[in-house]
Parts: structure tokens; sequence; C-alpha cells
């Protein structure tokens, strides 16, 4: 029995180590994704508000294409401390079990990514709301304050890139869901074996 259950443990292990590497792979698609949408919103902007471009003139375009270029460049480190977070990934947990979290609870449905994943993605468009409003080229209603951060509420379509590998994250995420569901029916199984043989040895 003790042999059986450490032989899950080094499945769960691998699995968890297969789960890390699409958190590593989440991240860099999304630094892509965000550094994209904020060149293609501030693109955008200028594009269809002409009368805002000829206010704002050159000095202060300059000024705006400069906080651009600094968002583009920390857009890495931005993401990294957006979605590496302990919290947003069941498979950290020190303690994970079934009753901890749900079967499905990563599931990528359609152009949805799960809930609590596609809140901190949403946050990565924060730089290009904050470039926006500033410059007076986005209408402050457009974007909600989260913690200093500003949230687009509106609909996002993510990229490929995102949803193939949040995806990957889920089918594997369910795969560890089921080999913790036979550690702990291991367990039980050896915990009744245990009280059986004292309950003999009487």
């Amino acid at each position: 029995m003790n042999k059986d259950i450490d032989q899950i443990d080094i499945q769960i292990q691998a699995k968890k180590d297969e789960l890390e590497a699409d958190v590593s792979r989440f991240i860099e698609v999304c630094a892509a994704f965000a550094k994209e949408v904020l060149e293609s919103k501030v693109r955008s902007a200028i594009h269809s508000q002409p009368e805002r471009v000829e206010e704002t003139g050159e000095a202060g375009l300059k000024k705006m294409k400069e906080e651009v270029e600094k968002a583009h460049v920390e857009m890495d480190k931005f993401t990294e401390d957006l979605i590496n977070r302990d919290g947003l990934w069941a498979h950290r947990k020190g303690d994970l079990n079934t009753t901890g979290c749900e079967f499905g609870a990563y599931q990528q449905y359609g152009n949805r990514l799960p809930d609590q994943v596609e809140e901190q993605v949403r946050l990565l468009l924060s730089p290009a709301g904050r470039v926006l409003i500033e410059n007076q080229f986005a209408d402050p209603k457009d974007w909600e304050n989260r913690d200093g951060l500003h949230r687009y509420r509106y609909g996002i379509s993510w990229s490929d890139e995102q949803k193939a590998v949040m995806k990957s994250y889920g089918e594997k995420f369910s795969e560890l869901w089921r080999l913790l569901e036979e550690k702990e029916r291991l367990i039980a199984q050896k915990k009744g074996d245990q009280a059986l043989d004292q309950w003999d040895k009487l």
C-alpha cells in the first residue's frame, strides 16, 4: 500500500512540474498579448481622435509616446507580477486535495478564460488604460479602478496562444485532480486496513 501511495506521489509531482511549465508559457504569451493590445489601443485612439491629437500637440504626443514605450519595456515584469501569483494556481498549494479545489476549475471554454485567471489577465491592459486616460484619449468610464490599476470593462478577444495554453493547463489540472483522488482513496483504504488489523488483534 505504501508503495502505491509513493508511486502516486511521484506522478503528482511530475504533473505539477508539467503545470508549472504551462504557467511559465502562459506568462510569456500574456506578456506578448499585453504589448500588442497596448500598441493597438493607443494607435486606434490616435487614429480615431485627430482633433484630440491636434489639441495635444507634438510635445504632448512625444511625451505620450515615451510613456507607451516605457510601459512596453516594463510589460514583462508587470505580467510576471500579475500572473505568477501562487494564489492563482491551485497546483502550488502545499496542502492540495480534492476538497480544496474543483475538478474543472481551470477549464477553458470558447473565448473565455477561467474566471480567476481572466480577471488577472484583464489587468494586463492597465498600462494602456493609464496612458489613454491620463492623456485624455479614453473615457475613464470605460475603465474600472482596481487597487490602483485600470481594468477594462468590456469584452476582450484573448489570443489563440493564451487559450491554447490555458486549455492545456486545464486538462493537466484535471489529471492532477484524478491523481489526488486516487491518493486519497489509497490513504483511506490504508487507514481502514490498519483499523481492521487492530480490531483483529484484540
